[in-house]
């Protein structure tokens, strides 16, 4: 058998020479897409040819190796599909309906339909100013700055004299609001914990057979638990100090009560936690300020007494990022009581003292104090009037140099005593207390960091004799606001108001 007749008979592999190798070339696969969008293909051919091989250069053979596909490559992609629910390719959005409606998006998938940002006031919004600022009279979420989200009365069961004065909220927007309540004549010391929604969870009391007990501050520690402060009748003492410490359920976990050995009274009128878990307090110790420090566990690290010529009062107190304690109260001089402000770092070091002698005024006193990212300090006071300008918002830089001062009033605002201040997590300051024509409503005001106003709203107007004694800020920069409201009664008022 010669090799003509194994190639006539296409029995190459029995009968050629393995000298003599079989090149195989395939024809070029000409695919097109009809307009359905399957694919056509031309007829590959294949030829035969017997001779001599040659060694490839590089490796490959350029006329059979395939073109390789960038994944970038749209040509062979899907297109996008409006109406699928699936924002691909240049769609701007696609809910799947794409009917335009509030919220949605237009039929061509383009652009979103009417919605809150984009600057026109649509559907149920109360407000649409299109910019992305918080607290400016219109908010991200096309809520009217200051406008009341929620409100709580609480007229306890013996229908007496209940008083809300103070405020705190946990990273979860839990909040924690402590005050007294009555019962037959003598206080309560009364604990309530709401969710963000201002449903209560649970309410602790604690009375003592002694005598009375008010609760006149709260914060919550970076464990979550509750830290309440005041003060509580003991048998032949007075009033001690007391700190009691509840977890995130309620339970107390410890109580410490500062008596300094004498039958006087001692009252803590601020409590705060640093970073560490650690406790300031600040209050009156026989007509002296006295601020302690506590460790985790209520145990005393250090404590600083300040003795004026006369009666002293330590109010509340705020902690910096740094852990330094700003105190305020009012100190007795010979011309009167005095605004008096002291910075401490956390050895009990003091940093600086700054004592406001308001000229021709008589009595005055700061309220409360809050600090900001920066540690610059603000101070609430009063001077002695009951009318507007008696009373100031002042902010020191961290140094205890005087930045500005203003009459904490603004917008519907008149205010005639502002009891707290706090500040967002923007740098604005929010000040509350005693406010309107007939000095018997809540006012809340609220400045950037420069002093400059954003908004003023009165919150209670349509009830009695009204104040507001403290402040908290949740995590989306809302406003909770403790204090008092008079119909029949003196009640707890909590409101929640929008930033």
């Amino acid at each position: 058998m010669n090799k003509q007749l194994c190639f006539a008979s296409l029995l190459l592999c029995a009968c050629f020479s393995p000298n003599d190798p079989l090149i195989v070339t395939t024809g070029s696969d000409d695919s097109t897409a009809d307009a359905s969008g399957d694919p056509t293909t031309a007829s590959s051919t294949i030829s035969t040819t017997l001779g001599t091989a040659t060694e490839p250069t590089d490796g490959s053979d350029p006329s059979t190796d395939p073109t390789p596909t960038s994944a970038d490559d749209t040509s062979t992609a899907g297109a996008a599909v409006c109406g699928n629910g699936e924002v691909e390719g240049e769609e701007v959005c696609d809910d799947g309906e794409n009917d335009g409606s509030y919220g949605g998006c237009k039929e061509d998938c383009t652009a979103l339909g009417p919605h809150c940002g984009d600057g026109v006031t649509n559907g149920d919004e109360p407000c649409d100013d299109g910019d992305e600022v918080n607290g400016n009279g219109c908010n991200l979420d096309c809520v009217v700055s200051g406008t009341v989200l929620w409100t709580v009365t609480y007229d306890g069961n013996a229908h007496g004299s209940d008083q809300g004065n103070g405020v705190a909220v946990d990273d979860a927007d839990n909040v924690f609001v402590a005050g007294s309540e009555s019962s037959g004549g003598t206080p309560r010391g009364w604990l309530r914990a709401f969710d963000a929604d201002g449903n209560a969870s649970w309410t602790e009391v604690h009375a003592s057979a002694a005598g009375g007990v008010n609760y006149t501050e709260v914060t919550v520690d970076p464990d979550g638990d509750v830290v309440v402060a005041g003060s509580a009748a003991a048998t032949g003492q007075g009033n001690n100090a007391v700190v009691r410490k509840y977890n995130f359920d309620g339970d107390t976990l410890w109580t410490e009560m500062f008596d300094d050995g004498d039958a006087l009274d001692q009252v803590a009128n601020g409590i705060g936690t640093d970073l560490e878990g650690y406790f300031a307090e600040s209050g009156t110790d026989d007509g002296d300020i006295f601020v302690r420090r506590l460790d985790e566990n209520g145990n005393e690290m250090w404590r600083d007494t300040v003795d004026g010529i006369g009666t002293d009062s330590g109010r509340r107190l705020a902690i910096d990022s740094e852990g330094n304690i700003v105190v305020v109260g009012l100190l007795s001089e010979p011309e009167g009581s005095r605004i008096w402000t002291r910075k401490y770092n956390s050895n009990g070091n003091t940093v600086w003292t700054r004592i406001a002698d308001e000229a021709g005024n008589g009595s005055m006193g700061a309220r409360d104090v809050a600090v900001d990212a920066d540690g610059s300090v603000y101070v609430a006071a009063f001077m002695g009037d009951s009318e507007v300008g008696s009373t100031y918002v002042r902010k020191y830089d961290s140094g205890g140099d005087e930045i500005w001062t203003n009459d904490g009033s603004g917008g519907d605002v008149e205010m005639y005593d502002v009891g707290a201040v706090v500040v967002d997590s923007a740098g604005n300051l929010i000040a509350t207390g005693l406010a309107g024509p007939s000095i018997s409503e809540i006012g809340l005001v609220k400045y950037d960091a420069t002093g400059a106003l954003r908004w003023g709203e009165m919150l209670t107007a349509d009830t009695g004799f009204s104040v507001g004694r403290n402040l908290a800020i949740d995590s989306h920069d809302n406003i909770l606001v403790a204090g008092n409201s008079l119909v029949e009664t003196t009640d707890i008022f909590v409101a929640k108001v929008a930033p």
